[in-house]
Parts: C-alpha cells; structure tokens; sequence
C-alpha cells in the first residue's frame, strides 16, 4: 500500500506540478534532444532524480498551490513570483534547464533546492520569508529553518556556490544530498544529519506537514 501512495503522489507531481516550455525539444541542441525518447520523457526523468524525496513531502508539494517546475531550454532559475505558461499564471517557479537535467543534475537539482526552500517558508508567498532566512511554515520547521543560518555561518558549505549565502547554501546542499550525499557528509557533515533527520525523513515529514497532506 506504502508503494502505491508514493507512487500516486509521484504520478500527481509529475501531472500538476512538473511542466514542459512549448517546443522544449525543438530548441534544445541535438546531444540533448536525443537522450530522450518523447517530449514526457524530461518529465519522468526529473521525477526520477526526485526519487529521494519522501512521500509526504511529495504530496505536501502537490498539494500547496504556489510551487511549480518548468523545464526549460533556456538558463535555470527561480522566480518566487507569477510566471505565465500556456496562459496559466504559476506562482513561486524553479526553471530547470534541460541541459543541466542531463549534463549538470547537480545545478538542475539546485533550482528545486529554492522551491522546497520557499515552499517550506511560507507555502510560497511572493514577499513570504523562506526557510533558510529563518522561517518556517510551522514551529517545526520554523526551528529547522532556524538552523540554517547558523549551519551557514560554520564556514563548512560544500562548495563556492553554497557558500554565496544561506538560501544558495540550503539549496545547493538540498541538491548535494540527492547527488552525492557521502561528498556532503565529508565536506559538511552537520547540514547532511540535518537533511537526513528532516526534510528527507518520512516520518518526520508526516508528523509535521500541514494536515491534510498525510
């Protein structure tokens, strides 16, 4: 039954909040555009790179209006305001490059490190405070996101993007820990227990995410 659960909450990520910039495969180089076998196929391998993610963190994503992915053949970012696709207004947007997806997961992982970060802050609110400024959407995760800044200021961040500030280091250890978590542990061992015990620990993530969403 556990399996099923995960696998709708993936299959409702992958429908609702996963989306694709129109003519994305047309205007990606050729070495790109052939690593993939149909325009979904960027999709469901994004979703496999997220496979770390526990369930409930998943459905809490899905659930939560704001929070969208876009995968796009432009430069990666993220937008924490509206962003129009098709016509439909998306709200609080981590721009994932196709290219990154399959030269570079660690930077395409980045981007999304943001969105959990804002998500987790204040559900995505445009002017909202996110998790690593100190924030949480919960005590909770208020005193998680109350960490971060601290863990920050050790010095310890696993590389020189990390090291840009607290909301680069959250989000660059976010996608460390789904790459390469024993490169994390070495170089910060403190931010991967903190990861490890929380934001990537089911029970932890059922126990405190908005009701509803269990």
């Amino acid at each position: 039954m556990a399996d099923k659960h995960r696998a709708d909450a993936f299959q409702r990520l992958k429908l609702t909040k996963i989306h694709l910039t129109p003519r994305l495969l047309e205007r990606c180089s050729r070495h790109i555009t052939q690593q993939f076998d149909s325009l979904w196929a960027p999709v469901e391998e994004l979703a496999r790179r997220l496979h770390h993610l526990p369930t409930s963190l998943v459905r809490f994503v899905t659930h939560t209006p704001r929070g969208h992915i876009v995968i796009t053949p432009g430069a990666p970012g993220y937008e924490a305001g509206v962003h129009l696709l098709r016509g439909r207004k998306l709200e609080a947007v981590a721009f994932v490059s196709l290219t990154d997806l399959v030269e570079d997961p660690l930077h395409a992982l980045h981007v999304v490190g943001h969105l959990l970060d804002h998500l987790l802050g204040c559900r995505g609110a445009p002017a909202g405070r996110w998790l690593s400024d100190g924030h949480g959407l919960n005590p909770s995760w208020a005193e998680i996101g109350q960490r971060i800044p601290s863990l920050y200021d050790l010095g310890y961040a696993v590389d020189k993007i990390a090291a840009a500030g607290p909301r680069q280091y959250f989000a660059r250890s976010v996608a460390w820990y789904i790459c390469d978590r024993r490169q994390l542990n070495v170089a910060d061992p403190q931010i991967e227990r903190l990861l490890r015990r929380t934001i990537f620990d089911e029970d932890f993530c059922r126990r405190t995410l908005p009701p509803g969403l269990k």
